[in-house]
């Protein structure tokens, strides 16, 4: 990533070489230790007024850019959730963190629930925000609802629509979308992540990663349950007006679900007072 990292009060920078590849991890506090995983088109700089505050209640909180984003290298591969579920257990290795509450937002909620499926002894304790639960299963009206909600999921998942990310205001508007209104999220704050997202190789990272949950994950969950054998406590969180993420699907299995009002997919920058007493 060629732009500058985004400084936030209390958190640290730590960079990290996994075999070949190197991940940045923003850091802050000591303590229980809770992973933060961030969505599409996001990067750890999602969770900027939640770090400090879980910091504050007792926590260590650590956000990694996943493969492909962010500050991390640039990958070409392994973008799929069950890869990048490995990396984040291969972070915790190297973070001395044999068990964490995992926090996901949206994709990140994806990884994280594959983490506890693939290694339920690394999974304290799930937190899910705006992504299915453990034992969810698509059905038609989810395939209904993803269509209307994301149709820019098959366009993202073509050079075409890496294409289109490099044009900043196409993943602005994609961002408000996500929101529950134009102003819930700041036209600075859009436009960082348009930004660091219509770099090409962070362009390209989006295609394959949308290209893998097409071929890979999508059809797939109509006949199987999502992440089978997670066994942690999960905690689910649901804007009232996420578009992209059913009641039925965040309240799978044993989920204990809430509903956050007014509030759309993006519940770190929408709502982050909530995110933390989930966690906290």
């Amino acid at each position: 990533m060629a732009h500058a990292l985004p400084r936030v009060e209390g958190v640290e920078n730590v960079f990290l070489r996994i075999g070949e590849r190197g991940f940045h991890v923003a850091a802050a506090g000591a303590g229980t230790p809770v992973v933060l995983l961030h969505g599409w088109p996001q990067h750890w700089w999602c969770w900027r007024e939640v770090m400090p505050r879980l910091a504050a209640g007792g926590r260590r909180a650590l956000a990694p850019d996943l493969r492909g984003f962010g500050w991390s290298d640039v990958a070409w591969s392994g973008l799929d959730r069950r890869m990048m579920a490995a990396d984040v257990a291969a972070l915790m290795d190297e973070l001395d963190v044999p068990r964490a509450t995992i926090v996901g937002q949206g994709w990140g909620g994806w990884v994280a629930a594959t983490l506890a499926s693939a290694a339920p002894e690394r999974v304290d304790r799930l937190v899910l925000l705006g992504a299915p639960a453990p034992g969810a299963r698509l059905g038609p009206t989810d395939l209904a609802r993803l269509s209307a909600a994301a149709g820019h999921v098959p366009v993202l998942s073509t050079r075409f629509g890496m294409r289109r990310v490099e044009r900043r205001f196409w993943t602005m508007r994609i961002l408000r979308r996500m929101a529950a209104g134009e102003d819930q999220v700041d036209k600075d704050v859009q436009r960082r992540y348009a930004r660091d997202a219509n770099a090409v190789t962070r362009a390209r990272a989006s295609m394959l990663l949308h290209r893998g949950f097409l071929t890979h994950d999508l059809f797939p969950l109509l006949c199987t349950r999502f992440a089978p054998g997670a066994s942690s406590r999960v905690t689910s969180l649901l804007g009232e007006l996420d578009r992209f993420c059913s009641a039925r699907l965040a309240g799978a299995g044993d989920a204990d679900l809430s509903i956050v009002p007014g509030a759309g997919h993006l519940l770190a920058e929408e709502r982050p007072e909530a995110v933390v007493r989930s966690v906290l």
